[in-house]
């Protein structure tokens, strides 16, 4: 069974306490947590998963990174910042999205995200898949999800 981006959006909505949804070999997932750690581990669980359909809170450029390396085959979000955007348009990812902004601020309000900070100036995918890895490393320690 395939479900688009928009539809898994629709529920993601009806369930505040889930982080994100994937659908993947006709098997929708959820995933708990805050920030980018819960798709940042499903990447570093499985890597690759051709075909994968994502619906997230919020997409920032990292996040945008980790998708493409997931091989998205569609994202729908709630919030996307311009950057996201335009980086998942130009890797030609079909995105659906509720709500524009210039930037994905960190949590106080007080400036960007700690993620899209450690991407300023880095344009190449390996690099910049490297530096969200330290980042998080930097913030969270290591975390893991458990494989389906």
């Amino acid at each position: 069974m395939y479900v688009d981006a928009k539809t898994l959006g629709n529920q993601l909505e009806e369930d505040l306490s889930v982080s994100l949804l994937y659908m993947y070999k006709g098997q929708i997932y959820p995933l708990y947590g805050r920030g980018i750690g819960p798709l940042l581990n499903l990447y570093e669980a499985y890597g690759a998963m051709d075909g994968i359909v994502i619906a997230d809170k919020v997409v920032g450029r990292a996040a945008a990174y980790i998708m493409a390396a997931l091989h998205v085959k569609e994202v729908y979000a709630h919030l996307i910042c311009e950057p996201a955007r335009a980086y998942l348009k130009a890797k030609g990812i079909p995105l659906r999205y509720k709500s524009l902004t210039a930037n994905i601020m960190n949590r106080e309000g007080t400036g960007l995200c700690p993620f899209e900070q450690c991407l300023e100036g880095i344009e190449d995918e390996q690099e910049a898949l490297a530096a969200i890895r330290q980042k998080a490393a930097d913030l969270f320690g290591t975390r893991k999800i458990k494989k389906h």
